[in-house]
């Protein structure tokens, strides 16, 4: 829900994008309602949950991936969208916000003064407003989701890890 109005916040500035909402939940129906009684809801479409080659091909379509869930770990479509070369747009503080960092993306910080979802409004503006520096980060992304988090990678650490701890 905060991704949506986010969006919808961005898009009251003129903003020529779109949203696309993928997956189902228990809150797709609030969603969907919402969007059609914005003024700019016709820019968000809802695709449900979709089979993985159709979701690759969404991550390919997009320029950025938004993902403000917060304390649910590092979920592997984040992963995905780096390793497509999308940058992450997200919550500071967790672990998506620490594997994005300000390298892979833009980290929104919780703050008492402002609600996330304008936070997160501002960090979509950015990276629309700043073309090269979307590709720089999106370029980040997928170099940090190949070094840091492809099964090769995982697996040398996780040796490491054996072999630095042994008895």
């Amino acid at each position: 829900r905060m991704a949506l109005d986010a969006t919808l916040a961005f898009f009251e500035t003129g903003a020529k994008a779109d949203l696309t909402v993928i997956g189902d939940g228990p809150l797709r129906r609030e969603m969907e309602a919402t969007a059609r009684a914005h003024p700019n809801g016709g820019q968000v479409t809802f695709v449900g949950k979709i089979a993985m080659d159709r979701l690759v091909d969404e991550l390919h379509a997009g320029d950025m991936f938004l993902y403000p869930s917060f304390h649910h770990g590092l979920a592997t479509i984040v992963l995905q969208a780096m390793r497509t070369g999308l940058p992450v747009v997200c919550i500071e503080g967790d672990a998506t916000g620490r594997a994005v960092g300000q390298e892979a993306g833009i980290t929104v910080p919780l703050s008492g003064t402002e609600a996330p979802a304008q936070g997160l409004a501002r960090a979509i503006s950015e990276l629309a407003d700043d073309e090269p520096r979307r590709r720089a980060l999106a370029a980040a992304a997928q170099r940090i989701a190949i070094e840091r988090y492809s099964y090769a990678a995982l697996s040398c650490r996780m040796e490491s890890i054996y072999k630095n701890h042994a008895p």
